[in-house]
């Protein structure tokens, strides 16, 4: 009998679990739509409250340019999130094969969108990115993708 009982809580998290992942899986499909689209949806925060929701129209911003190139060069961008939050405006650098480079700044300079904005993850909004053939280029996220 302890048995049973034990298999119906151990049943009881199993179903919680399917719920939650089930409900994470509707959650993806609908943004996935909508990114299809061009739109993303977001909803704007200050001091804890939620305040509006915003609709940016993602096509709006893509109109920097991919170059390719031997060099990895920024040349007037502005590094700008998905949600059209600007983070860097009119970035400029070149970096040189064999040349060693850092990136250091506090949290949410924009040091993880600039290589997002590199790896073609997000749009460019404005200015050139010159950089070698995607095949060519590594590198290690943060996240995996």
């Amino acid at each position: 009998m302890s048995k049973a009982f034990g298999r119906i809580l151990v049943s009881y998290k199993d179903l919680q679990n399917l719920a939650g992942y089930t409900h994470l899986i509707f959650e993806i499909n609908h943004v996935l739509t909508d990114l299809h689209k061009g739109n993303y949806v977001r909803t704007a925060c200050n001091t804890g409250s939620l305040e509006s929701t915003q609709t940016t129209n993602l096509n709006v911003l893509k109109n920097g340019v991919y170059l390719e190139s031997e060099n990895i060069r920024f040349e007037n961008v502005d590094i700008l999130t998905p949600t059209g939050d600007l983070l860097v405006e009119k970035m400029n650098f070149t970096i040189k094969p064999g040349q060693n480079c850092i990136i250091s700044g506090p949290n949410g300079c924009g040091k993880s969108s600039l290589f997002r904005i590199l790896g073609r993850l997000w749009p460019l909004a404005t200015g050139k990115v010159s950089s070698p053939k995607m095949s060519k280029l590594f590198y290690i996220p943060q996240r995996p993708y």
